[in-house]
């Protein structure tokens, strides 16, 4: 199709602008219907059209002689191979969900004009920025949104002329702001503006738009105040946390302003909870990153809190995961007015917890630093028991002076090790090459985690642990061979899964029915004897899946599973989901089908419709096999097949 004319981009003016102008200028009603004629398909969300290297720019550009490259020249350039990566806009860098797709926003003054600048296609701004006028995005008229794709000129599909909309003054910080850095080329200012949206939550405050916007261009322009404000105001949301979780979301910024700032106000500010404040750190939602930065932990770190319950996770609107945790200022380094475990005192005053004299199991595991599961395991061996009580849901709730009893007196083994600085795998059997037992654990009572008293662990055990090199341990990987095997032959769980055509998974499941068993006298891993394996290889050599099996017999697995396996007139094997039959009971299916069928069977042999045998049993024509007569199955109703034969 050939074109009259090619709208050349005016300074800062937008590719949708251009576009306008061209469709106009050619006499097409709108964007959509010169799209249209050029064979592009339309979409609600034409952010394609507006990209150098969209396949409808293409072919509008062919026209070299109206200067097809200097059109193409006025539209966005996609930084990247995918439709999410960011878009050079006016020289910079830009998310391209910070892009207004179809939404037009317009500023009066700039369409009477006849352009519409670059600038006003980013959602950040809501007002214009030349003019100091608010942006509308509805007809005034129609009261329907503006579509760029479908403005004929500066006209709306209703008719009305967008360019005698009334004007609505508003100044707005941010929009000069902008205004600035783009015209600046300041790459960095608007990357620290992006990410102090992100720090501020912008997309889920939407109430607060506006201020989060203004806050961010402060940030932006380097604002020295800008922090110390917003660190009081989390201040009075969160008073029962110290300054790292509240400046969280600005440590992960890479930003050198703005680390600068972070490091200042950590040294310069008091890092001191307010004791006396309600608890509402469960309310604060981090992301990955600054939950780390937060906890001064490492993602493995971050990920072991989450087995044991300490931190919580959810996905967010913008898909990403939040964590959060019960009781942050617990986990902190410098928790408010809580003890650790390290803390041999008593407590001196109430804690963040409302004051409570009770510790459920998750807080008192939060407390002394392990699993939940093990402070059950070490209250059902007998400790922290003085004043137990049962809280809302049936939660069991301990005295937090048994609990600070329990760390004064006695340790649990990770925490000895954290404690000390040395391999958790090794320390026990160090303290027992120095003679020191535990009175709790997996060897003794069943417990979970080895217990020590803590009296026993002096300085001068202390100082041998450092030093001792020589002694006998089970931990670590075993040298080849070192495993006895004074027993009868065995073979490893690897191999014996192979032997029978087994993955590893369904193996539990052969030993449970007594088909393979474990062989003793063997350290390293699963061992299961041979001889056991060799007739549990027999005896599966002669079974066939349920499916291969009724497939020689004609019917359906379904069939075959509800008549014959259901009612066990049939001896079969389960292992995981496969079911197993013995091939020599193929004859006994067979003999039984040529004696009975069921009243389905019987309805097709008669020719009949369904339902037809049932009024036949019911008018005492046929008598179906019942209990104690031979052949009579529990899950399916039986005729005798010459009693059917007689009938037809």
């Amino acid at each position: 199709m050939n074109l009259f004319h090619l709208a050349h981009a005016r300074l800062e003016e937008s590719p949708r602008s251009v576009m306008m102008r061209t469709a106009y200028a050619n006499g097409f009603g709108s964007v959509s219907a010169m799209a249209r004629a050029f064979g592009a398909k339309e979409s609600l969300q034409p952010l394609a059209w507006q990209m150098k290297h969209s396949k409808l720019v293409g072919q509008l550009a062919g026209h070299l002689h109206l200067n097809g490259q200097l059109f193409q020249d006025s539209f966005y350039m996609q930084l990247g191979r995918t439709a999410e990566s960011p878009v050079k806009v006016m020289g910079l860098a830009v998310p391209s969900a910070n892009i207004r797709a179809d939404a037009f926003s317009i500023c009066p003054d700039c369409i009477k004009a006849g352009t519409h600048s670059s600038i006003l296609d980013l959602n950040w701004l809501q007002s214009c920025p030349e003019h100091d006028c608010k942006l509308e995005s509805a007809c005034p008229q129609c009261r329907r949104p503006i579509r760029w794709t479908q403005l004929s000129g500066a006209n709306c599909r209703c008719g009305f002329d967008l360019r005698n909309m009334p004007k609505k003054n508003l100044h707005s910080p941010s929009s000069h702001c902008l205004l600035k850095i783009f015209r600046a080329k300041d790459q960095v200012a608007l990357d620290r503006f992006i990410f102090a949206l992100k720090a501020l939550r912008y997309t889920k405050q939407p109430n607060q738009t506006q201020k989060i916007l203004e806050t961010a261009a402060r940030v932006a322009d380097c604002d020295t105040e800008i922090f110390e404000e917003l660190l009081g105001a989390t201040k009075q949301l969160y008073p029962c946390l110290t300054l790292r979780p509240l400046l969280a979301p600005w440590m992960a910024s890479e930003d050198s302003w703005i680390k600068s700032q972070v490091q200042l106000l950590l040294h310069s500010q008091s890092d001191i909870a307010d004791a006396k404040g309600e608890c509402k750190c469960s309310a604060l939602r981090l992301y990955q990153d600054e939950m780390i930065h937060a906890l001064k932990i490492s993602q493995t770190k971050l990920r072991s809190f989450l087995t044991r319950d300490l931190v919580q996770r959810e996905k967010g609107e913008d898909t990403r995961w939040t964590y959060s945790a019960k009781k942050l200022c617990m986990l902190l380094e410098q928790p408010t007015r809580v003890l650790l475990p390290t803390e041999q005192s008593s407590i001196s005053g109430p804690s963040t917890q409302d004051c409570s004299t009770r510790l459920t199991i998750e807080e008192t595991a939060i407390r002394l630093g392990v699993y939940p599961q093990a402070i059950r395991s070490a209250h059902s061996r007998g400790f922290m028991q003085t004043g137990v009580s049962k809280g809302p849901h049936g939660k069991t709730l301990l005295q937090v002076t048994a609990v600070d009893h329990f760390s004064e007196n006695f340790v649990f083994i990770g925490q000895l090790a954290s404690d000390l600085g040395l391999p958790r795998t090794t320390l026990s059997a160090k303290l027992l090459h120095l003679g020191i037992a535990p009175i709790s654990g997996p060897d003794l009572d069943g417990g979970l985690i080895t217990v020590y008293r803590r009296e026993d662990i002096n300085r001068e055990v202390k100082a041998s642990l450092q030093n001792v090199s020589h002694y006998k341990s089970n931990a670590g990987r075993k040298t080849k061979g070192s495993a006895s095997v004074t027993g009868e032959e065995s073979t490893s769980s690897t191999d014996t899964a192979r032997a029978l055509g087994f993955v590893l998974h369904d193996l539990k499941h052969l030993e449970r029915q007594g088909f393979i068993s474990r062989a003793k006298n063997l350290k390293t891993g699963r061992h299961f004897t041979s001889s056991s394996v060799a007739n549990a290889k027999a005896q599966l050599e002669k079974m066939i899946p349920l499916k291969r099996f009724s497939a020689q017999l004609g019917m359906t697995p379904q069939t075959i599973s509800r008549r014959f396996i259901q009612s066990d007139f049939l001896k079969y094997l389960r292992i995981g989901s496969k079911t197993l039959v013995s091939i020599e009971q193929i004859r006994r299916v067979q003999e039984h089908r040529e004696l009975f069928m069921s009243f389905c069977e019987a309805d097709e042999f008669l020719g009949a419709s369904i339902g037809h045998t049932a009024n036949l049993v019911r008018q005492k024509r046929l008598n179906p096999v019942h209990p104690h007569e031979t052949g009579y199955i529990s899950t399916v109703r039986l005729l005798r097949r010459h009693d059917v034969i007689e009938i037809k």
